[in-house]
């Protein structure tokens, strides 16, 4: 399943409640920074 990724805590370039879509970004976030987003539907 494809899905989004809203950004809850604040760090680096990422503002809180930004939304990330592209899936190369999405994959790559979620590696190790899982706890500052939140995943939801597209």
């Amino acid at each position: 399943m494809t899905f989004h990724l809203i950004c809850v805590h604040p760090f680096g370039k990422y503002t809180k409640g930004q939304r990330i879509t592209d899936p190369a970004e999405v994959a790559v976030l979620l590696t190790d920074r899982e706890h500052h987003f939140v995943r939801v539907a597209p």
